[in-house]
């Protein structure tokens, strides 16, 4: 996933803490905006999660735009593959329920 930090050459957990940090800094003082940040620890929730409901539920909290536009997209639909003889490489599994995991 291109969104993913920590286990990705280059990339560092304090990566996703200085991002958001910078990006409040230069919207208070620069632009003087207010600028909301969440963090969201979907580990317990994987499995059960209802992705159409995630969906319009954070629509209903006016979570709208491009972050919207994002999570629906990176959750419409979710594949896995096994990469383990003799399955092939281009056998994909559709996942029904649960949000994308890493």
């Amino acid at each position: 996933m291109e969104n993913q930090l920590g286990t990705r050459p280059g990339r560092q957990i304090h990566d996703a803490i200085y991002c958001p940090l910078s990006l409040l800094q230069y919207n208070t003082s620069q632009r003087g905006l207010a600028t909301y940040v969440a963090f969201c620890d979907f580990s317990t929730a994987f499995l059960s999660i209802h992705r159409g409901k995630l969906v319009s539920q954070l629509w209903k909290e006016n979570i709208v735009g491009r972050i919207l536009k994002h999570l629906r997209e990176r959750s419409h639909v979710v594949k896995v593959r096994v990469l383990r003889p003799p399955i092939p490489k281009s056998s994909s599994v559709n996942i029904l329920h649960g949000v994308p995991e890493g």
